[in-house]
């Protein structure tokens, strides 16, 4: 089975993605993001106005932290200008309202939500549904689906994905099944 989407061209195929809109994003990572997308020094009001774009609810004190910690680790250099990207390798990119990155570069709730697409996109897949332990063997089985895919999470992603009515269970069969749409 292949991805629900494939990454756009110049990035790498075993790359990730995650809406940029997503309360679980990080702010750590639509900084990184928005500072590799420009080509030079960013001013910090500009990257806050641009980080909140994308999250309303965040705390320019959480990037004023952010920069800080990026800076003592050189992956951005922060000047009178603005801040620059160092490491480009270590930040994900923006692309259609999309971040898109190695797994290696988004945290655990970034993660959990590229799973839950896959277990999505999986189960639009599979008209009779699949029980929980099928829909882990098939995990793991998916090498585009970044670890970790235990039984203990995907029950807590089935148990998410239920709770926001993605998923329900068919009968009594116990098979995750999509949630039927409603016209």
């Amino acid at each position: 089975m292949t991805p629900p989407t494939s990454p756009p061209a110049g990035f790498g195929e075993d790359w990730i993605w995650v809406p940029a809109h997503e309360k679980l994003v990080q702010v750590r990572n639509l900084v990184l993001a928005v500072l590799a997308e420009s080509p030079g020094a960013v001013p910090v009001k500009a990257l806050c106005d641009r980080v909140g774009s994308f999250r309303a609810d965040f705390n320019a004190g959480s990037v004023a932290n952010v920069g800080t910690s990026f800076e003592r680790k050189g992956i951005i250099a922060r000047g009178s200008d603005g801040w620059t990207i160092v490491q480009r390798m270590k930040s994900p990119r923006l692309h259609a309202d999309y971040l898109w990155g190695p797994p290696n570069v988004f945290g655990k709730p970034e993660i959990a939500w590229y799973r839950r697409e896959a277990i999505r996109h999986l189960l639009g897949t599979q008209p009779d549904g699949l029980q929980q332990m099928q829909i882990v063997r098939h995990l793991a089985e998916l090498d585009w689906v970044p670890k970790p895919k235990t039984k203990d999470l995907v029950k807590m992603d089935l148990d998410a994905l239920r709770g926001e009515g993605s998923i329900r269970q068919s009968g009594h069969s116990r098979k995750w099944v999509p949630a039927k749409k409603r016209h």
